[in-house]
């Protein structure tokens, strides 16, 4: 095999630059940006976004033998493409969503490159073989870039250590930028089959990628599809909602298959692979079922806590999914065209627009603030009222976070109506003071004293057992044990149902397969200790009746301490009071007890409000 010599390297390069022109500067200037350190972002940001855009368009034009002008056109109508980007895209910092976009537009540039020169009748012959080549071009670019970056890198240490070459401080970063930039993406290029429709008579097919989907990708499918319909079945017999973390395995499980999918498409229809028509035909009628799940944990998700930009593109993708599946199964051809066209779509809608992930986030989130101002009384008619007193403490950080949220998307627009005349001239920082939850450093920042708005005391109960004693569980007449131990809103699985916990209203439940739901009051518990301790009809934990009663000692045994507005008690056994620690509810043939290891829970100053901040409890339920 002999090595290709210079000129013919030469002639190689100057040929690509001829091809794409724009690519190549494209891809040099967002190198030459990045390298210059230039607090402009939006500059390598479109350029890097350019790369993929224009050599789309190059492509295209190439495929269907567009003359100078259309071409001229096409590209010029891509630059302004980018040039409209640039200027929507924020002067500063990049924030999340911008972030987000910019993800979302790379994406689909990049699908656009795959079937870009396919569309349209009479073009789709070579679609396999055309974006088979792109990847293995791209890797092949991958490996040498790399190389060269790793050899290249070496030899500047070897300088620096034997020569006494001192390196400027970012050598390493500007030659991993020029080796990406220029290197990588013209010898990518130059691999870029011209005549794309003479790649539909290829019929070889390269065996490394049969092994490494028969091996690798379809086992993986197969272990995640296994794991995934247990989980199913597990939860369709308890009756419960799939938790929010189940989206991750059926997106691995998607995107390990769809792949699988892609690489064994040509030769499904060969003799002697059979398998691989019936993985094609069988693949999509697992996938159908299991999408389900991330749209029914996304949406309870979606029910509680509003919608998100995260769970915007959850909820696009498993939507997509479905949809793809569907198609599939439907049809007999089953395009695989149909695949980066649907889902570059999908990529580009999520982006601008009335029904973006951005606009619909911050639609939700408004509308979630309207309702916790209603709630507090802070909000009425669309009217933001004096702040009499600080809100409740379970909504002044959602309130304060829903704040930093919009603020973060220049999404505070429907809030400041709410303010009336003052609003243009008002910070943030001047909403939440104005509103109550401004932090104490905020207040002070503002030049205003904290205690401008009014902030009622808010007593704190604190019921502890010791931590030296073994408690033993009563389980008699109970079937399963649940060890609640939460800070927030919670589920625990069982076989009887799903044991829930909602730290606003303090209420521990056993929602059962059948529907069924047994509820108890923890924050009404609450409310009895705290009475308890205000009687003054238990002991005070002074040294000395703590010490006896955590070693044991006497004839009664401590089961408690209990904290409420400077008071400390001692709750034993001896007690009538001691029943107190224990909370149990029934309905029917089902029942739930919960005992109190440790409580942490705000009462407000006319005894009406609980707000529990921690609770460590055995639940045991039938």
């Amino acid at each position: 095999m002999r090595l290709p010599s210079l000129r013919h390297l030469l002639d190689t390069a100057t040929g690509t630059l001829r091809r794409f022109p724009l690519v190549l500067i494209t891809s040099a200037g967002a190198a030459v940006a990045i390298m210059a350190e230039t607090r402009q972002h939006r500059i390598p940001v479109v350029l890097g976004l350019g790369i993929s855009l224009l050599f789309a368009i190059a492509t295209i034009a190439e495929r269907r033998g567009w003359n100078m002008g259309k071409s001229v056109a096409a590209n010029l109508l891509g630059i302004g493409l980018l040039l409209l980007y640039f200027f929507l895209l924020p002067t500063g910092d990049l924030e999340l969503p911008d972030v987000i976009r910019f993800a979302l537009f790379a994406l689909s540039a990049h699908l656009f490159c795959a079937f870009g020169p396919f569309v349209g009748r009479g073009y789709g012959d070579g679609f396999w073989k055309y974006n088979q080549t792109l990847f293995l071009r791209s890797l092949t670019a991958a490996l040498f870039s790399l190389t060269l970056y790793a050899g290249l890198g070496l030899a500047v240490l070897a300088a620096e250590k034997l020569l006494g070459f001192e390196p400027y401080k970012n050598v390493y970063l500007d030659l991993f930028c020029l080796i990406a930039g220029v290197f990588n993406t013209w010898f990518f290029l130059a691999g870029v089959p011209r005549d794309v429709g003479a790649l539909a008579g290829e019929t070889d097919y390269p065996k490394g990628l049969k092994i490494f989907s028969q091996y690798v990708l379809i086992p993986l499918v197969a272990i995640y599809a296994l794991i995934l319909y247990l989980y199913s079945a597990k939860i369709l017999l308890s009756w419960s909602w799939p938790i929010g973390w189940t989206s991750m395995p059926v997106f691995v499980f998607s995107v390990a298959g769809i792949l699988a999918f892609l690489l064994l498409y040509p030769i499904r229809q060969r003799e002697g692979e059979r398998w691989v028509a019936t993985y094609a035909r069988w693949f999509f009628y697992l996938l159908l079922p299991l999408t389900s799940l991330p749209v029914l944990a996304l949406w309870r998700r979606i029910g509680d806590y509003g919608i998100t930009e995260e769970r915007y593109l959850g909820l696009a993708l498993a939507i997509w999914l479905a949809l793809l599946a569907i198609g599939m199964i439907a049809t007999r051809q089953r395009s695989i065209r149909a695949i980066p066209i649907s889902l570059c779509i999908v990529a580009a809608l999520a982006t601008y627009g009335p029904w973006s992930a951005t606009t619909l986030s911050i639609d939700s989130q408004t509308a979630r603030l309207e309702q916790l101002l209603s709630n507090n009384g802070l909000l009425k008619n669309g009217k933001i009222l004096p702040t009499v007193s600080a809100p409740y403490p379970a909504d002044e950080d959602d309130i304060r976070e829903l704040l930093w949220f919009l603020q973060e998307r220049d999404g505070l627009e429907g809030v400041q109506q709410w303010f009336g005349s003052e609003a243009n001239t008002m910070t943030t920082e001047q909403m939440k003071w104005k509103l109550g939850v401004a932090d104490p450093s905020e207040y002070e920042h503002l030049g205003k004293p904290y205690a401008s708005v009014p902030r009622p005391v808010w007593k704190m109960l604190v019921l502890q057992t010791p931590i030296t004693e073994a408690r033993p569980i009563d389980v008699v007449g109970f079937a399963f044990y649940v060890r609640l131990q939460t800070t927030e809103k919670s589920e625990w699985q069982t076989p009887v149902g799903v044991v829930a916990f909602d730290s606003q209203s303090g209420i521990v439940s056993l929602i059962t397969a059948a529907g069924d739901t047994v509820k108890l009051n923890v924050a009404e518990r609450a409310l009895q200790l705290a009475d308890v301790v205000k009687s003054g009809t238990l002991p005070p934990d002074d040294g000395h009746n703590s010490s006896r009663y955590e070693k044991g000692q006497g004839a009664a045994g401590r089961i408690a301490t209990i904290e409420f507005d400077d008071s400390t008690a001692v709750l034993d056994n001896q007690q009538p009071s001691a029943q107190l620690v224990a909370v149990e509810s029934s309905a029917g043939k089902h029942a739930i007890r919960c005992t109190l290891r440790e409580l942490r829970a705000r009462i407000s100053p006319d005894g009406r409000q609980v707000w529990i901040e921690s609770i460590d409890a055995d639940v045991v339920v039938r």
